[in-house]
């Protein structure tokens, strides 16, 4: 059994209604849905209604064996949605993937024994990986350039 969190299939938007399917979630979840017969799970935060969750999934063609939400209490330590994967693998088995785009998620399931894929695409980009890079004007890139290329001719100097 293969548990995705809502996210890994769903870019973020303000609402579930314009939420658009993420084309590398799509591929892992047509790659998996094949291997494990449709053997798969979707955890949802409790924010939204099941019945719009189903909506949306059955219009982006998205089979799933079951929704599960998020719990509201949440053990000390734990996430929303690793305490779902808890509860999922407390009353039907253990499941053999658990994927999710948040890496704090991904570290408590993992710590759970469960194993984890943790799926990272450019429209989640976490504050810390996105550091601003200061421009450099156009002197310095020419600059660059020929000092590269300067290296390069030297390297293969003595050559025939």
């Amino acid at each position: 059994m293969i548990v995705f969190n809502f996210d890994a299939i769903a870019l973020p938007s303000d609402t579930l209604g314009t939420r658009q399917p993420s084309t590398e979630g799509r591929r892992l979840w047509d790659t998996l849905f094949q291997k494990y017969m449709g053997r798969t799970l979707v955890v949802v935060d409790s924010q939204y209604k099941l019945e719009l969750v189903k909506e949306w999934l059955k219009r982006e063609n998205f089979k799933v064996s079951a929704i599960h939400q998020t719990p509201a209490m949440v053990r000390d330590g734990n996430t929303p949605a690793s305490e779902a994967v808890w509860h999922i693998a407390s009353a039907v088995s253990r499941p053999h993937f658990y994927i999710d785009v948040d890496p704090e998620t991904c570290r408590i399931v993992n710590g759970q024994g469960i194993p984890t894929l943790l799926l990272t695409v450019p429209k989640y980009l976490r504050p810390e990986w996105n550091q601003p890079q200061a421009k450099r004007s156009w002197d310095v890139v020419v600059d660059e350039i020929e000092a590269r290329a300067m290296q390069k001719s030297e390297a293969t100097w003595g050559d025939l």
